[in-house]
């Protein structure tokens, strides 16, 4: 590794805001459940219909101000597709009206997330689930128990310092 390598890239500490926010936030236990649809379930829709995912969430504030924009919220990814970020609950139950996909399998992750995007990294903060639209496609998606790794970074940040780097893994 060279110097000039060293001196490029480096770790930095949260700004005090964010501190702020994060010792406010520790006082909570969240815990995120998937109510619908099961693991590996089969999706039998059209190309193109929508479909209901639903998420059960217990003590974690999802908020969105019109000054200050998001605050903690949840995060849907399937595949690569961008990440849908959440910031309203009704009673804890979040039901969102999907987009098609295309036939064959799919993996959805759920999270939680601060303000500033990066991922609570407990246990019960964070899920995924492997489903199927129409009809399963083997080999396609890992098994349950392999290794994944979802890269949480918010994509529409700028490529600005400092820049947040953030992931989860799963069954390492």
């Amino acid at each position: 590794e060279s110097q000039s390598a060293r001196q490029v890239l480096q770790e930095v500490p949260p700004p005090k805001a964010a501190q702020q926010i994060l010792s406010r936030l520790l006082q909570y236990q969240p815990q995120l459940t998937i109510q619908s649809p099961l693991q590996d379930e089969v999706i039998n829709k059209a190309i193109g219909e929508k479909w209901k995912l639903v998420v059960n969430l217990q003590d974690w504030p999802l908020v969105e101000d019109e000054e200050f924009g998001l605050g903690p919220h949840l995060v849907i990814q399937i595949d690569d597709t961008p990440p849908i970020r959440i910031s309203h609950s009704r009673g804890g139950r979040v039901s969102i009206p999907m987009d098609g996909l295309a036939p064959g399998s799919h993996r959805l992750v759920a999270y939680l997330a601060y303000p500033w995007g990066e991922a609570l990294k407990n246990t019960d903060t964070s899920l995924q689930r492997r489903i199927h639209f129409f009809k399963r496609s083997e080999g396609t998606q890992p098994d349950l128990d392999e290794i994944w790794l979802t890269v949480t970074s918010p994509l529409e940040q700028s490529f600005e310092e400092p820049l947040l780097v953030d992931s989860l893994i799963w069954n390492a």
